[in-house]
């Protein structure tokens, strides 16, 4: 069994044998089942903790409240709660996981409230410090799409032919029958990756999933084309059949 905690409470914590001021609580533990108290200066910390399991992790807690978990040193001064998934072997680190079984009705679980801007992010997503999508407290989600951001960029062409190989389907999810019988429709991955691969991507358990957002530029695309078809269909009409157009 194994215990490592150190405590320090708003003022000099001269128990821990330490002269510095402190006003950070900083907790790096592994614990089985135990009871501690501890004093220090200015306050007296009862820790009472009874684990049926061991706990091994990061926490820290700053001043103004801001919390890490998974690392001990901040982010980003401006998060109120900052979680490190990390590198772990063997298996996909995850940051944050939230497990909601036995519903009796229908609600959410995962809520962001009290959003008061309607341009504000409520949620957003970032690859390496670069933003790739959010949330706004209206509701719309902006994915980010400035030309700064881009390189070797080329103008889509043949989208039509890619569009009109596209099948649509009606189906059921199989995870879905024993609560719902909601039939939905869409097309399926492996069909798509065939015409357009660049909008299938693959996850770490093989299982195939579409971009429907990229299917939006192929589709305007085809309508242009389509335009570009019909126009010169007028042309070669007003050129045989100039009276029978206009009627």
């Amino acid at each position: 069994m194994k215990f490592n905690l150190f405590c320090t409470i708003l003022g000099e914590n001269k128990d821990m044998n330490t002269n510095k001021s402190s006003n950070v609580i900083q907790k790096n533990f592994r614990v089985s089942r135990f009871y501690s108290i501890f004093k220090c200066q200015t306050a007296v910390v009862l820790l009472i903790l009874n684990f049926v399991f061991q706990v091994n992790g990061q926490v820290k807690v700053f001043s103004g409240g801001n919390t890490t978990v998974g690392t001990l040193s901040q982010i980003d001064t401006k998060f109120k709660l900052q979680v490190d998934g990390g590198n772990v072997s063997g298996y996909e680190p995850c940051g944050l996981y939230v497990k909601s079984l036995g519903h009796q009705a229908d609600y959410s679980y995962a809520q962001v409230n009290d959003v008061n801007r309607a341009n504000s992010k409520a949620f957003e997503v970032m690859l390496s410090g670069v933003s790739k999508y959010y949330i706004k407290g209206d509701g719309s989600t902006v994915y980010l799409s400035d030309s700064i951001l881009k390189t070797d960029i080329q103008p889509l062409g043949n989208s039509l032919a890619r569009v009109l190989s596209f099948n649509t389907y009606t189906y059921k999810f199989k995870d879905e029958l024993a609560t719902s019988d909601r039939t939905r429709i869409g097309f399926l991955a492996q069909q798509l990756e065939r015409v357009v691969p660049e909008i299938v991507s693959t996850d770490n358990q093989n299982l195939k999933g579409i971009d429907y957002v990229s299917i939006i530029p192929l589709l305007v695309k085809s309508i242009q084309e389509l335009n570009q078809r019909i126009e010169v269909l007028e042309k070669q009409l007003q050129t045989c059949c100039p009276t029978n157009l206009k009627k």
